[in-house]
């Protein structure tokens, strides 16, 4: 158990991913490694492993009534939960940004399809509303707009100024409209609970600080494709990519072109080194 674990985690690996990548050469059950890490009847110690994120406890926030913008009429979280009710649970995208060390004006727009936990990782050279716009005009063109809107039908954001251009990100040069945006309530994150996770990964390799300034694109495809080859207990065992069926093949195109492809169980790694 030693020699399986010990390298795997020194790359950066979950340990439950790790279980479920070799779950038959390990005698026992998950909760049970864990017990003989605590215990110390393993190399693997606890301050080898990632620490558990911890949430802050959730306040009662007074509502905001000046909060309600223009840009939100319409597109409140309260908007998202009643037009859901005509879509397939989980069928919304969560997007959001990851904000550069100071002096980098680079940011990272995420997106995670929720039902199959895929990840999209795009670079922004800035945190401007014209940035995420023309995010969204470079998919639509890659794409086509009719597996654009197939594929973002609806999506969940917050309130930064980035996602402010509403207008702009749901209806394209031609008047079509691609997509449907809704925002969180002020100061509730958790309502977009699955890219805040994911997140975590994120910053195993670009810890918050870490300056963007010189960061690629390929960087970043190459940072997703190991996070989407992180298997997870919620899909069986299976990565993102490996839970994708033969009826996902819009969201194999897109993955395809944006070069986002499966890493091996073992290869996975999750550390500042791999983008070195």
């Amino acid at each position: 158990m030693n020699e399986l674990l010990l390298p795997r985690i020194r790359k950066g690996q979950p340990l439950a991913h790790i279980y479920a990548a070799h779950s038959e050469e390990i005698p026992v059950c998950l909760r049970s490694v864990y017990n003989y890490i605590d215990h110390g009847e393993l190399k693997v110690k606890n301050i080898d492993l990632r620490r558990k994120v911890k949430y802050r406890k959730r306040k009662k926030e007074e509502e905001h009534a000046s909060f309600m913008q223009q840009y939100r009429v319409g597109r409140t979280y309260e908007d998202f939960q009643i037009f859901m009710q005509d879509y397939p649970e989980g069928s919304q995208v969560e997007m959001d940004t990851i904000v550069g060390g100071r002096g980098s004006k680079k940011r990272i727009l995420s997106m995670i399809f929720v039902k199959k936990q895929v990840l999209l990782l795009l670079l922004l050279p800035d945190g401007r509303e014209e940035s995420v716009k023309r995010a969204f005009d470079y998919l639509e063109e890659l794409l086509s707009t009719d597996l654009f809107q197939r594929l973002f039908p609806v999506i969940l954001t917050d309130n930064g100024g980035e996602f402010k251009d509403a207008d702009g990100l749901e209806v394209n040069e031609f008047g079509e409209i691609r997509t449907n945006i809704f925002y969180c309530d002020p100061m509730r994150s958790w309502q977009k609970p699955h890219v805040e996770k994911v997140h975590e990964f994120v910053r195993y390799v670009l810890p918050k600080g870490t300056s963007f300034k010189d960061l690629t694109q390929e960087d970043l495809t190459l940072l997703a494709s190991h996070i989407n080859s992180v298997k997870r207990y919620s899909l069986g065992g299976k990565s993102p990519l490996e839970a994708l069926t033969e009826k996902d093949t819009d969201l194999k195109k897109l993955l395809e072109k944006l070069k986002v492809h499966s890493i091996l169980a073992d290869e996975v790694h999750l550390t500042k080194d791999l983008l070195r």
